[in-house]
């Protein structure tokens, strides 16, 4: 509920410099991996003023890995410590542009900042510096995207992390199975997904949120843009094709009305994760509630982006 596959980031400020994950690690995976880096002031000073175009290091096993693609934002923010979540909790209201006010009554009391969508790295870094403009912000609200907490101490920061989880909780969504539903008989080169993900075939407005476009970045990234879904199973095929159609290239993940979830057999586990996330985000949306996706040129942009490929690439190794 906090991150899924790759995504989200923690960050250390120290004398010696800043440690942060490395692009395409899994924070899952930090007791057991060699997933972070210390990146030394002086190449980060270099990197900031545009004399290194990316930023690589050594990890303290001695790998040579690439910087977090969000390194930018943990330096805008002046805090010790930053967490840069994408809480599904925070991306239910930060889709819904028409549930600001009950989201600012929510967070009463809080030092945050709102800001909207900007790709991600160093444009997202420079609004940041200037949504903070020398203000106490302890948290950052990214719309279409999720959160960033800082604080001085980690036990502070954690503390403010379960404070806006609790205060951002709301109901989900009752969704049941038809009981006349057929068995899930899966289209040819498709696996079946688990029923708490398949059911939301069986909620006609979940599938209207799921299916509208691109909800946050990490969706496109690992699962592509929006799902597919297909009124039955006769109807799998035309619905594949009107989603190559429509987004020029070849759907990940299946819905079809009444039956359920499926993904392609050849999907990593990167995707399974988004997909249970995207069920999870839409799960807590009221039904009828109107939705900002991501534009089109944003979806571009992330999906041929060399830093998002370079996630996926290292995704890929590490499952191997």
């Amino acid at each position: 509920m906090l991150v899924q596959a790759g995504g989200g980031n923690t960050s250390l400020k120290t004398e010696s410099g800043l440690w942060i994950k490395a692009s395409g690690t899994r924070l899952s995976d930090a007791e057991s991996g060699d997933i972070f880096l210390l990146l030394p002031w002086d190449q980060l000073n270099r990197w900031s003023a545009g004399v290194d175009e990316v930023l690589m290091g050594l990890s303290p096993g001695g790998k040579n890995v690439r910087a977090s693609v969000e390194t930018a934002m943990h330096l805008a923010l002046p805090h010790r410590f930053v967490a840069h979540t994408h809480s599904v909790r925070g991306i239910r209201w930060l889709v819904c542009p028409d549930r600001t006010a009950e989201l600012e009554q929510r967070l009463t009391g809080l030092r945050w900042a709102r800001l909207p969508y900007v790709h991600p790295g160093r444009h997202l870094a420079d609004a940041i510096r200037d949504a903070i403009d020398a203000r106490d912000i302890d948290l950052l609200l990214l719309e279409n995207h999720g959160l960033v907490f800082g604080a001085d101490d980690s036990v502070e920061l954690m503390k403010l992390i379960s404070e806006v989880e609790s205060r951002l909780d709301v109901a989900v969504r009752s969704i049941r199975r038809a009981s006349s539903a057929p068995k899930e008989s899966a289209p040819p080169g498709w696996v079946p997904q688990s029923d708490d993900v398949g059911l939301l075939a069986f909620d006609g407005d979940a599938l209207r949120v799921a299916s509208g476009g691109t909800l946050y970045p990490d969706h496109c990234v690992y699962l592509g843009p929006s799902v597919a879904v297909a009124q039955d199973l006769g109807a799998v095929p035309l619905a594949l094709v009107r989603y190559r159609e429509c987004h020029s290239v070849d759907a990940k993940a299946l819905f079809v009305h009444g039956c359920g979830a499926f993904l392609r057999e050849s999907s990593s586990d990167e995707a399974r994760a988004m997909l249970r996330c995207l069920v999870n985000v839409v799960n807590g949306i009221e039904p009828g509630t109107r939705i900002q996706y991501l534009p089109d040129s944003q979806v571009r942009s992330l999906m041929v982006w060399d830093a998002e490929e370079y996630r996926r690439k290292v995704a890929a190794e590490i499952r191997e």
